[in-house]
């Protein structure tokens, strides 16, 4: 199936040389639009996409501790769960923005734009 499907690549998208009769013998694979070519750009997806992901939960847990907190009724133990539970929460975040603001201050000291990379 692998063979069937690489020989259809080939034929499709590679370029033949004149030199060799026609035949190639390499096999070029252009990534899709948008992908990360380089390291660095792959780092800024990576966190961007990591900085899409942990904001709103993050909110969520903030929501969930204050909900315990406001829910204690008196019961110490309660009250402390849900003050590290929206501690936790906001270190999680807090680390997350760092790692993405670091990329992007590592990135530009490089020489790069914000988004890209050298």
């Amino acid at each position: 199936m692998f063979n069937i499907l690489l020989k259809s690549a080939i034929a499709a998208g590679s370029s033949l040389g004149p030199d060799n009769g026609g035949v190639s013998n390499t096999f070029v694979i252009n990534p899709p639009a948008g992908a990360p070519t380089t390291v660095c750009q792959l780092i800024n997806s990576i966190t961007t996409g990591l900085l899409y992901i942990v904001a709103p939960i993050a909110s969520l847990i903030i929501i969930y501790g204050a909900f315990l907190i406001l829910t204690a009724a008196g019961s110490p133990e309660r009250y402390e769960s849900g003050k590290k539970t929206v501690l936790y929460a906001i270190v999680g975040l807090v680390i997350v923005v760092i790692a993405k603001g670091l990329v992007l201050v590592v990135t530009q000291l490089f020489g790069g734009t914000a988004g890209s990379c050298v």
